[in-house]
């Protein structure tokens, strides 16, 4: 499934949006507060975000923000 077949609101009013760097901080800040009960879970500074998005693995093309279509 390609991002764009993906892209619009779903169910709840949640939207899917591309990828769009300006969200970043945002999203950094989210996947710390998710993940932050997780066994074993060290937030990840400015520093080590920014390092895994410029990384090849990271691909903003097939990336997906989910947000509150209420509020985005």
């Amino acid at each position: 499934t390609s991002p764009e077949d993906l892209k619009g609101t779903m169910e709840d009013g949640i939207q899917l949006l591309d990828w769009d760097p300006e969200r970043s901080a945002a999203v950094h800040a989210v996947v710390n507060a998710a993940f932050r009960d997780h066994w074993g879970h060290t937030d990840s500074t400015a520093e080590m975000w920014q390092e895994q998005l410029t990384s090849t693995p990271f691909r903003p093309g097939r990336t997906v923000i989910a947000v509150d279509a209420a509020n985005h």
